[in-house]
Protein backbone atom coordinates (compact mmCIF):
# COMPACT_ATOMS: atom_id res chain seq x y z
CA UNK A 1 0.00 0.00 0.00
CA UNK A 2 1.34 3.43 -0.97
CA UNK A 3 1.99 5.86 1.82
CA UNK A 4 0.79 9.47 1.76
CA UNK A 5 4.38 10.62 1.15
CA UNK A 6 4.68 8.20 -1.76
CA UNK A 7 1.51 9.46 -3.40
CA UNK A 8 2.67 13.07 -2.97
CA UNK A 9 6.04 12.30 -4.52
CA UNK A 10 4.40 10.47 -7.41
CA UNK A 11 2.05 13.41 -8.01
CA UNK A 12 4.95 15.86 -7.91
CA UNK A 13 6.91 13.80 -10.41
CA UNK A 14 3.99 14.05 -12.84
CA UNK A 15 3.15 17.71 -12.16
CA UNK A 16 6.56 19.39 -12.17
CA UNK A 17 7.47 18.53 -15.78
CA UNK A 18 4.11 19.84 -17.02
CA UNK A 19 4.55 23.01 -14.98
CA UNK A 20 8.06 23.49 -16.30
CA UNK A 21 6.85 23.09 -19.88
CA UNK A 22 4.11 25.68 -19.30
CA UNK A 23 6.63 28.12 -17.84
CA UNK A 24 8.96 27.55 -20.76
CA UNK A 25 6.14 28.26 -23.23
CA UNK A 26 5.34 31.52 -21.44
CA UNK A 27 9.01 32.50 -21.42
CA UNK A 28 9.34 31.83 -25.16
CA UNK A 29 6.12 33.76 -25.85
CA UNK A 30 7.34 36.71 -23.80
CA UNK A 31 10.67 36.73 -25.59
CA UNK A 32 9.17 36.49 -29.08
CA UNK A 33 6.17 38.74 -28.43
CA UNK A 34 3.70 35.91 -29.12
CA UNK A 35 0.43 37.24 -27.73
CA UNK A 36 -2.25 34.85 -28.94
CA UNK A 37 -1.99 31.31 -27.66
CA UNK A 38 -5.21 29.97 -29.21
CA UNK A 39 -8.33 31.14 -31.05
CA UNK A 40 -11.34 28.86 -30.78
CA UNK A 41 -14.49 30.36 -32.25
CA UNK A 42 -15.20 33.61 -30.43
CA UNK A 43 -12.71 32.81 -27.65
CA UNK A 44 -9.15 34.12 -27.77
CA UNK A 45 -6.58 32.82 -25.26
CA UNK A 46 -3.53 35.02 -24.69
CA UNK A 47 -0.24 34.86 -22.82
CA UNK A 48 -0.73 37.11 -19.81
CA UNK A 49 2.74 38.76 -19.61
CA UNK A 50 2.63 39.67 -23.32
CA UNK A 51 -0.97 40.81 -22.95
CA UNK A 52 -0.01 43.36 -20.29
CA UNK A 53 2.66 44.84 -22.57
CA UNK A 54 0.25 44.79 -25.49
CA UNK A 55 -2.27 46.91 -23.56
CA UNK A 56 0.45 49.32 -22.43
CA UNK A 57 1.45 49.83 -26.09
CA UNK A 58 -2.09 50.82 -27.10
CA UNK A 59 -3.67 47.48 -27.85
CA UNK A 60 -7.26 46.68 -26.87
CA UNK A 61 -9.63 43.78 -26.38
CA UNK A 62 -11.68 45.00 -29.36
CA UNK A 63 -8.63 44.50 -31.58
CA UNK A 64 -8.36 40.92 -30.36
CA UNK A 65 -12.08 40.36 -31.00
CA UNK A 66 -11.74 41.78 -34.52
CA UNK A 67 -8.67 39.62 -35.14
CA UNK A 68 -10.73 36.50 -34.42
CA UNK A 69 -13.34 37.41 -37.05
CA UNK A 70 -11.33 36.37 -40.12
CA UNK A 71 -8.21 34.46 -41.07
CA UNK A 72 -5.27 34.58 -41.24
CA UNK A 73 -5.07 35.46 -37.57
CA UNK A 74 -2.40 37.81 -36.26
CA UNK A 75 -0.67 36.03 -33.40
CA UNK A 76 2.02 38.41 -32.18
CA UNK A 77 1.61 41.69 -30.36
CA UNK A 78 3.59 43.48 -33.07
CA UNK A 79 1.35 42.18 -35.88
CA UNK A 80 -1.78 43.19 -34.03
CA UNK A 81 -0.51 46.68 -33.26
CA UNK A 82 0.56 47.11 -36.89
CA UNK A 83 -3.05 46.47 -37.95
CA UNK A 84 -4.56 48.67 -35.24
CA UNK A 85 -6.59 50.94 -37.54
CA UNK A 86 -7.77 48.11 -39.79
CA UNK A 87 -8.84 46.04 -36.80
CA UNK A 88 -10.69 49.02 -35.32
CA UNK A 89 -12.62 49.47 -38.59
CA UNK A 90 -13.38 45.76 -38.78
CA UNK A 91 -14.71 45.68 -35.23
CA UNK A 92 -16.79 48.84 -35.75
CA UNK A 93 -18.40 47.33 -38.85
CA UNK A 94 -19.05 44.04 -37.06
CA UNK A 95 -20.54 45.80 -34.03
CA UNK A 96 -22.83 47.84 -36.26
CA UNK A 97 -24.09 44.69 -37.98
CA UNK A 98 -24.67 42.95 -34.66
CA UNK A 99 -26.49 45.99 -33.26
CA UNK A 100 -28.71 46.17 -36.36
CA UNK A 101 -29.51 42.47 -36.15
CA UNK A 102 -30.37 42.78 -32.46
CA UNK A 103 -32.62 45.79 -33.14
CA UNK A 104 -34.40 43.90 -35.91
CA UNK A 105 -34.91 40.88 -33.66
CA UNK A 106 -36.27 43.10 -30.89
CA UNK A 107 -38.58 44.92 -33.31
CA UNK A 108 -39.93 41.69 -34.83
CA UNK A 109 -40.47 40.15 -31.40
CA UNK A 110 -42.38 43.16 -30.06
CA UNK A 111 -44.56 43.35 -33.18
CA UNK A 112 -45.29 39.63 -32.85
CA UNK A 113 -46.21 40.02 -29.16
CA UNK A 114 -48.43 43.04 -29.84
CA UNK A 115 -50.48 41.09 -32.37
CA UNK A 116 -50.58 38.00 -30.16
CA UNK A 117 -51.89 39.89 -27.12
CA UNK A 118 -54.35 41.98 -29.14
CA UNK A 119 -55.80 38.83 -30.71
CA UNK A 120 -55.97 37.12 -27.31
CA UNK A 121 -57.82 39.99 -25.61
CA UNK A 122 -60.07 40.58 -28.61
CA UNK A 123 -61.06 36.92 -28.72
CA UNK A 124 -62.08 37.10 -25.06
CA UNK A 125 -64.52 39.95 -25.76
CA UNK A 126 -68.13 38.76 -25.83
CA UNK A 127 -70.14 41.99 -25.99
CA UNK A 128 -70.27 44.99 -28.28
CA UNK A 129 -70.66 45.71 -31.95
CA UNK A 130 -67.00 44.98 -32.64
CA UNK A 131 -67.38 41.36 -31.52
CA UNK A 132 -69.61 40.33 -34.42
CA UNK A 133 -67.95 38.01 -36.91
CA UNK A 134 -67.81 40.47 -39.87
CA UNK A 135 -66.52 43.28 -37.71
CA UNK A 136 -63.89 41.03 -36.10
CA UNK A 137 -62.31 40.53 -39.51
CA UNK A 138 -62.34 44.29 -40.11
CA UNK A 139 -60.76 45.04 -36.73
CA UNK A 140 -57.99 42.46 -37.18
CA UNK A 141 -57.30 43.68 -40.70
CA UNK A 142 -57.03 47.28 -39.48
CA UNK A 143 -54.74 46.19 -36.65
CA UNK A 144 -52.36 44.40 -39.02
CA UNK A 145 -52.34 47.42 -41.34
CA UNK A 146 -51.48 49.73 -38.43
CA UNK A 147 -48.70 47.37 -37.34
CA UNK A 148 -47.04 47.75 -40.74
CA UNK A 149 -46.56 51.47 -40.08
CA UNK A 150 -44.97 51.08 -36.62
CA UNK A 151 -41.29 52.05 -36.76
CA UNK A 152 -38.34 51.17 -34.56
CA UNK A 153 -38.38 54.61 -32.94
CA UNK A 154 -42.12 54.30 -32.19
CA UNK A 155 -41.35 51.40 -29.86
CA UNK A 156 -39.56 53.76 -27.48
CA UNK A 157 -43.05 54.72 -26.27
CA UNK A 158 -45.01 51.48 -26.12
CA UNK A 159 -47.93 53.14 -24.35
CA UNK A 160 -48.47 55.54 -27.25
CA UNK A 161 -48.09 52.67 -29.74
CA UNK A 162 -50.69 50.53 -27.97
CA UNK A 163 -53.10 53.46 -27.67
CA UNK A 164 -52.79 54.17 -31.39
CA UNK A 165 -53.22 50.52 -32.40
CA UNK A 166 -56.26 49.87 -30.20
CA UNK A 167 -58.02 53.12 -31.12
CA UNK A 168 -57.39 52.85 -34.85
CA UNK A 169 -58.30 49.16 -35.04
CA UNK A 170 -60.91 48.31 -32.45
CA UNK A 171 -62.49 51.76 -32.05
CA UNK A 172 -62.00 52.95 -35.60
CA UNK A 173 -65.54 54.39 -35.84
CA UNK A 174 -64.90 56.80 -32.94
CA UNK A 175 -62.58 59.69 -32.08
CA UNK A 176 -61.19 57.76 -29.11
CA UNK A 177 -57.58 58.35 -30.15
CA UNK A 178 -58.02 62.14 -30.32
CA UNK A 179 -59.75 62.25 -26.92
CA UNK A 180 -57.30 59.94 -25.13
CA UNK A 181 -54.32 61.68 -26.69
CA UNK A 182 -55.81 64.99 -25.56
CA UNK A 183 -55.94 63.64 -22.00
CA UNK A 184 -52.25 62.73 -22.19
CA UNK A 185 -51.37 66.19 -23.48
CA UNK A 186 -53.39 67.83 -20.71
CA UNK A 187 -51.59 65.75 -18.07
CA UNK A 188 -48.24 66.57 -19.70
CA UNK A 189 -48.99 70.30 -19.45
CA UNK A 190 -50.30 69.99 -15.89
CA UNK A 191 -49.26 66.75 -14.10
CA UNK A 192 -51.42 67.62 -11.08
CA UNK A 193 -54.64 67.10 -13.07
CA UNK A 194 -56.81 64.16 -12.07
CA UNK A 195 -57.98 61.76 -14.82
CA UNK A 196 -61.43 63.38 -14.69
CA UNK A 197 -59.96 66.86 -15.08
CA UNK A 198 -57.71 65.71 -17.92
CA UNK A 199 -60.72 64.15 -19.63
CA UNK A 200 -62.68 67.40 -19.26
CA UNK A 201 -59.84 69.43 -20.78
CA UNK A 202 -59.57 66.97 -23.66
CA UNK A 203 -63.32 67.05 -24.34
CA UNK A 204 -63.30 70.86 -24.41
CA UNK A 205 -60.48 70.78 -26.98
CA UNK A 206 -62.31 68.08 -28.91
CA UNK A 207 -65.53 70.09 -29.06
CA UNK A 208 -63.61 73.16 -30.21
CA UNK A 209 -61.95 71.08 -32.94
CA UNK A 210 -65.26 69.53 -34.01
CA UNK A 211 -67.03 72.91 -34.20
CA UNK A 212 -64.14 74.42 -36.17
CA UNK A 213 -64.26 71.44 -38.55
CA UNK A 214 -67.93 72.14 -39.30
CA UNK A 215 -67.32 75.76 -40.29
CA UNK A 216 -67.10 76.66 -43.94
CA UNK A 217 -65.88 79.94 -45.32
CA UNK A 218 -68.27 81.59 -47.72
CA UNK A 219 -67.94 84.78 -49.71
CA UNK A 220 -70.63 87.43 -49.30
Amino acid sequence: MKTCAGRTRHHAQRTYPALNRALERIARATKSGLLVREIAGSKTVVYEPVYREYLEQGGSNEMLFANALSQPFAMTSADLLAQKEALARRWAAHSALVATAECNQRYNKIIELLELHFRSQFNEATEGEDTTAPNRDTVLKLFRECLKHITESDLNDLYAVCLKLVCRARFYTTDAERILTGMELARARNPSLSPREAATASIVDYIAWWVAAQMRLASC
